[in-house]
């Protein structure tokens, strides 16, 4: 059996469709360096486009502002496993959208449900049921009941939004395997594994991030572009002018001859760098011109990055669930293995009917 990626992509369309409307604000996106969230909104940007949606604002936790929309417009949370206590700053973010639009329709994305400390879901639990329009989707049976159990919101079990990217071509085989072994607060024990004949990584921007002790080498180009950055935030900064500047950087990955992670790295760079003039010298006034670089330029880049990575191998073992959903998306025999909150195991016993002969749980 093959993986069912028209089914999966049909019951994300049965259930989203009459609750998120056509016309949409996306926030709390992920504009960092995993590979698995940035999917995520590949997805969620598939079925608008797919569906004819109007995403009308995209938004993350370093960008957001209270944007003001008419109550046509859904507010869409970006889904993931940020619903509890283990990455707590993105549940506090999702609390601060909830509270900041009292009056539109809100449907959070697909999540795994984690806490430990039951008060914490106690606290989230009361913020939601202010809020007389919300919808939280779960991405797996245990985050469901869970929600049922302690959130008196309405409560819908719903695919990962990644999965709606659809099935995409497999490289010839390689005989290469993988072992992708995360390496954050998720992590676990693998003694138990034998390792033998497997590469080891996390996701290259992972690693690129947590190991790399240079930067991208700055050309004369960019030294030029960035010190009119600095000359026009002094003036009077203007986000057309930004949006021109930028998009040099753009057009100069587009025409040059880089491999695919140089051109993440540049890429990625050059978000840290306008996330430095944001914060620290223009007060917020480069929100809008971040959210649009990372649409334009980070967001496809990214998964571009991941496909060519696990595009490597034949074989991929996972304890990371995006790099296990990419290997299915992708024909790649696939084995999931569990994570500290279980959130793999929850994922793979809800929708194994769809995943096919070669997915497997470890």
């Amino acid at each position: 059996m093959m993986y069912k990626s028209d089914d999966i992509r049909k019951i994300i369309r049965d259930v989203l469709l009459p609750i998120v409307g056509k016309k949409c604000a996306l926030f709390n996106l992920p504009y960092h360096d995993n590979i698995g969230d940035v999917l995520i909104w590949e997805g969620e940007e598939a079925f608008f486009k797919d569906n004819d949606i109007d995403c009308v604002g995209h938004f993350s936790i370093y960008s957001f502002d209270q944007f003001q929309f008419g109550p046509e417009v859904t507010i869409c949370i970006h889904g993931g496993g940020h619903i509890g206590d283990t990455w707590r700053g993105f549940q506090l973010e999702i609390n601060k959208i909830v509270q900041s639009y009292p009056n539109n329709r809100i449907v959070i994305f697909p999540q795994s449900v984690y806490y430990k400390d039951i008060k914490c879901a106690q606290f989230d639990s009361e913020l939601f049921g202010t809020h007389h329009d919300l919808f939280i989707c779960a991405r797996d049976r245990m985050s469901f009941d869970f929600l049922r159990r302690f959130f008196k919101n309405t409560i819908l079990l719903v695919p990962d939004m990644a999965l709606y990217i659809g099935q995409k071509k497999e490289e010839e085989q390689s005989g290469k395997k993988l072992f992708l072994k995360r390496s954050d607060k998720e992590a676990v024990d693998l003694f138990k594994f034998s390792m033998d004949g497997l590469e080891i990584h996390d996701w290259p921007t992972v690693e690129y991030v947590y190991t790399a002790k240079s930067r991208v080498l700055i050309t004369k180009g960019d030294r030029i572009r960035r010190k009119l950055l600095r000359i026009g935030m002094k003036l009077a900064p203007r986000i057309p002018v930004f949006c021109f500047l930028e998009r040099r950087v753009i057009e100069s990955l587009q025409s040059g001859n880089y491999d695919i992670g140089t051109k993440w790295r540049i890429c990625y760079d050059e978000m840290n760098y306008l996330f430095y003039l944001n914060r620290f010298k223009l007060n917020g006034r480069l929100n809008r011109v971040i959210d649009w670089f990372a649409n334009t330029c980070f967001r496809p880049i990214t998964v571009s990055y991941g496909i060519d990575f696990i595009n490597q191998y034949d074989v991929v073992y996972t304890t990371r669930l995006h790099g296990g959903i990419l290997s299915m998306i992708l024909g790649k025999t696939c084995y999931f293995v569990d994570n500290s909150n279980h959130k793999i195991s929850s994922f793979y016993n809800t929708w194994s009917e769809y995943l096919g002969d070669d997915v497997f749980m470890v």
